[in-house]
Parts: structure tokens; sequence; C-alpha cells
């Protein structure tokens, strides 16, 4: 399901609940949740080549994705 995972991350609201797993070679973005250890989303966007890093603003909510983009 996902290859040569590079950043990982966990979001700073709810409780640290959702884990963020960037596959470079998917071009998404796994949201785990980690008390259960499921899959609950996937991030993805057309011009998303491959992801390696993840950063969070926790004011905002917004999750920051690097990488090689379009």
């Amino acid at each position: 399901m996902l290859q040569r995972p590079a950043g990982v991350g966990v979001a700073p609201w709810d409780d640290g609940i959702h884990m963020y797993i960037a596959g470079t070679d998917g071009r998404q973005v796994l949201v785990i949740d980690r008390n259960r250890m499921k899959l609950v989303r996937q991030l993805t966007a057309s011009n998303m080549l491959y992801p390696h890093g993840i950063a969070f603003s926790k004011l905002l909510r917004e999750v920051f994705i690097t990488g090689e983009f379009l």
C-alpha cells in the first residue's frame, strides 16, 4: 500500500490521534488513526509527485507537505 515512506508527523490537534505518512512513490500522504492503527484518509493532489516532508500549523490546523510538485 505504501512504498518508500518518507516524512512522518503527528498532528498537534485532536490529542495527536492522527499520524501523517508521506509516500514518495505513491504520490500521497496517508492519515492513520494511531489508536486503531487504521487508515482514515489519503491526501492527494494532481500536481504532487514525490511528497517527503510534513509540517503542521497548530493555530490554523493546516498540514504542509514538501516534495516535488508540477
